[in-house]
């Protein structure tokens, strides 16, 4: 074997990773702008008054209604994925060999020679 061979890396694809880096980022700091939207009404809730202009008003409910989206794809990403009886008992089982493996290999008995 080649010492480029052992030393090559794989090409990243470092353009789309660094697009969905700013969508993400993009998305966050707008989620914040509608976070703050929420507080400014929730902290002033018995005078919070709509804009008179039709398109602020449907603007304002347009991003609210984004960021409740937002909010629910966000759970939605975070609960943990379904899985069938038989693929938990065999995870089950892999996970005892393992664990059965690594207790035997920490039992077993080393013997050294001492020379003096």
């Amino acid at each position: 074997m080649s010492s480029t061979a052992a030393t090559k890396k794989r090409k990243s694809d470092a353009s789309s990773s660094a697009a969905s880096k700013k969508a993400k980022l993009a998305a966050a700091a707008n989620n914040a702008v509608q976070a703050d939207a929420v507080d400014n009404i929730l902290s002033n809730a018995t005078n919070f008054e709509l804009p008179e202009n039709t398109s602020a008003t449907r603007d304002t409910i347009l991003k609210l209604a984004e960021y409740a989206r937002s909010l629910e794809e966000e759970i939605d990403s975070m609960k943990p994925k379904e899985k069938a009886a038989s693929q938990i008992i065999e995870e089950a089982s892999k996970l005892a060999r393992v664990a059965c493996s690594g207790i035997k290999k920490q039992m077993t008995v080393r013997r050294t020679t001492f020379t003096i």
